[in-house]
């Protein structure tokens, strides 16, 4: 019984961690400007949403799922929440008043060492589940 528990939460943060990924990649789609900084945070959030969905198709995740996995996949979950909370204050909603979606826009500037981390994160996680889909797909 105690495997069902597990190989459900493996399913559900495979599916919160998506949804996350799936709003920071859009978030970052309408940065216009980043010196290609933009353009490698966006591949690095796509690899590990590619990964993550490689999770949720392996057999042997559903079958026998860990612990260990379900705490690796929450932690990959809980760090794309974060990161989606910090740029969902950046996203422009077309439908606000004109001022305030200049000072939108303002804030949608993004600094360097900011993608930096993020995609040290997001390349953290996606290395970890790439290794970890590897030892157990084979």
């Amino acid at each position: 019984m105690e495997a069902v528990g597990v190989g459900a939460s493996v399913v559900t943060f495979i599916t919160l961690g998506l949804q996350s990924i799936k709003f920071i990649d859009e978030a970052l789609s309408l940065a216009k400007d980043g010196k290609g900084y933009v353009d490698r945070a966006r591949r690095d959030v796509q690899s590990l949403q590619a990964a993550l969905e490689r999770f949720g198709r392996c057999r042997a995740v559903a079958q026998n799922p860990q612990p260990a996995l379900a705490a690796m996949i929450q932690s990959c979950a809980d760090d794309m929440k974060t990161i989606a909370g910090k740029l969902h204050g950046l996203v422009v909603d077309d439908s606000q008043p004109s001022l305030a979606k200049q000072l939108r826009k303002i804030k949608i500037f993004l600094k360097e060492k900011d993608l930096e981390r993020m995609s040290e994160t997001i390349v953290r996680h996606t290395t970890a589940l790439d290794l970890y889909l590897g030892t157990i797909d084979r």
